[in-house]
């Protein structure tokens, strides 16, 4: 407002020094013109030139001040806009010392005291939301195809026998632990839900269900030799061709030439031959099982 006002009063002023150069300007040329025809004389026609000189300054000195409004204001406007980033920033400063927490929960540990000055960064508190935990785990590499998300989890504590935790798998790495042959995955416990509330800190012992294989037909993984088993036929050893689908455990999953009923010889493997003779110790035959892939 200041600098409207100071230009609409230099503007008329540099108005009024126009109009008064305009008429020194003439009079000059008038007195130079009534010299040369010897009409005038010199002292006059210097006095004229020396107020035309006049004139034309103070006119010039207005025309500058009027030019350097709009850069003041520019300036003006620039330390306006610098003094509103502050305020700004003031601002943010002070919401962000009222500090409020992303999420509800309760308090573990409180770092600070009354009157203690913090540093961006710093940590004040933390906070632990028990509502949810996740909890880690390491499952073998081996049983990775059989992992999926949301599968059904069991939570154990050796010291509490009677009591346990559902969970469901909420996320698996992507990538194994070549060292440990183990990938890592996350079980996610809602305590509301719970009978009795998960804690952090406990060691737990957690059961993952896997695809489950019906009528599967079962042999321990030590009776298969060079893609054979050995089955026991009237005191004759016959080897008969297997496919292993997949290992549970120490059990392996076969299909091929076994049925229901043939017993599978677990002993001296190295030594027989099919069509040897053999004497049956005990006499436990195979049956279908129903079999659960998972890890402990």
């Amino acid at each position: 407002d200041q600098l409207d006002v100071e230009k609409s009063n230099i503007e008329k002023l540099a108005a009024i020094t126009g109009r008064e150069l305009d008429v020194n300007r003439e009079e000059m040329r008038r007195l130079g013109e009534l010299f040369e025809e010897d009409n005038a004389n010199k002292r006059e026609y210097d006095f004229a030139r020396l107020s035309y000189e006049q004139a034309r300054r103070t006119h010039q000195e207005f025309r500058n001040r009027l030019a350097l409004i709009e850069p003041r204001r520019g300036s003006l406007e620039a330390t306006r806009d610098t003094r509103l980033a502050d305020a700004e920033l003031a601002r943010l400063d002070v919401e962000r010392c009222a500090i409020t927490a992303p999420f509800a929960g309760q308090i573990e540990t409180l770092s600070v005291d009354v009157g203690d000055h913090l540093l961006p960064g710093g940590e004040v508190l933390r906070l632990m939301a028990t509502d949810r935990i996740e909890v880690p785990i390491e499952l073998a590499a081996s049983v990775r195809p059989f992992v999926q998300l949301g599968a059904n989890c069991q939570l154990d504590v050796d010291s509490m026998p009677n009591i346990h935790w559902d969970g469901a798998l909420a996320r698996i790495a992507p990538a194994a632990d070549p060292n440990s042959r183990t990938f890592a995955a996350y079980i996610e416990v809602v305590n509301t839900v719970q009978s009795t509330p998960l804690i952090p800190g406990h060691f737990l012992t957690a059961k993952v269900d896997g695809p489950v294989w019906r009528q599967a037909m079962a042999t321990p993984r030590g009776a298969i030799v060079n893609g054979h088993v050995y089955v026991a036929n009237d005191e004759h050893a016959r080897a008969r061709a297997v496919h292993v689908t997949r290992y549970v455990e120490g059990r392996a999953l076969i299909t091929g030439d076994v049925h229901a009923g043939d017993r599978v010889i677990l002993t001296n493997l190295d030594v027989l031959f099919d069509g040897a003779l053999v004497r049956i110790a005990s006499d436990t035959p195979v049956t279908p099982a129903v079999v659960a892939g998972g890890e402990k």
